[in-house]
């Protein structure tokens, strides 16, 4: 059975007791009340059980929202995105090409000096001739392959073996002419000293003075054919050196 309070006295009546038994308040309004308080308790319920679905939807939707917004609205800058990735590609693929390009001008270097320690073990002594043939070649290899390069370091690089190269070519030319030239004069001198040996007109002391004087003009030759030398070997080192600073760097 259900029971009503009394505001009044708060004596617990009968639903069906128009009035308090003790003090004899009307007990109508409560009732109205009670079922209003009834009915705003039983929406607060209905509020509550609905509140969490609905604050679920409303997170889906904003979360939709936002996705949608993020793959169709900002074009642009998906477009600088793979811009800037096709950028940052490009210059990863550059990098090991821009080192290849060293790597191809080094190498020549190298070959190019054991081609020249190998024909300087020709046991004919052609190797200063063969030398020469090889520096022409190497100038004009380095002549196209200075055209293909990008790369700043290969350029560099390439640029100073190149002028060595001419350097050493030149060098050799004039080396291996004052090397004829040598010969020549060497032959002339030892023709000259029999025919100076051999002369009856001459005393011991005539033959022995001239004989003196044509070896010290030989040697005087002799001594500017060592100096050619030593300038080639020079540039050889200069060759080395430029191979060891790019191994380092």
């Amino acid at each position: 059975m259900n029971t009503i309070r009394c505001p009044k006295c708060k004596l617990i009546n009968s639903e069906s007791v128009p009035r308090c038994r003790r003090c004899g308040t009307s007990l109508s309004s409560d009732r109205n009340q009670d079922v209003s308080d009834s009915k705003s308790l039983n929406s607060n319920r209905a509020a509550r059980h609905w509140a969490i679905p609905v604050i679920v939807i409303v997170a889906l939707l904003c979360i939709y929202g936002y996705y949608r917004y993020s793959q169709n609205i900002p074009i642009s800058g998906t477009a600088l995105a793979e811009t800037n990735n096709g950028a940052t590609n490009h210059m990863t693929a550059k990098t090991p090409s821009a080192s290849r390009e060293l790597e191809e001008v080094k190498k020549l270097n190298q070959d190019f000096l054991g081609k020249v320690d190998q024909n300087m073990s020709d046991r004919q002594g052609e190797g200063f001739k063969k030398n020469q043939t090889l520096a022409y070649d190497m100038m004009m290899t380095l002549q196209e392959e200075q055209n293909k390069l990008t790369d700043t370091a290969a350029l560099k690089h390439c640029g100073e073996f190149s002028r060595l190269v001419n350097t050493y070519y030149d060098q050799l030319a004039r080396f291996n002419a004052d090397k004829a030239h040598l010969l020549d004069a060497n032959q002339r001198v030892s023709s000259e000293i029999e025919q100076i040996q051999q002369d009856p007109s001459l005393s011991d002391e005539e033959k022995f003075s001239r004989k003196r004087e044509l070896k010290g003009k030989n040697f005087d030759d002799a001594l500017k054919y060592s100096g050619s030398s030593n300038d080639i070997e020079e540039t050889v080192k200069s060759l080395r050196n430029l191979l060891a600073s790019g191994a380092a760097s």
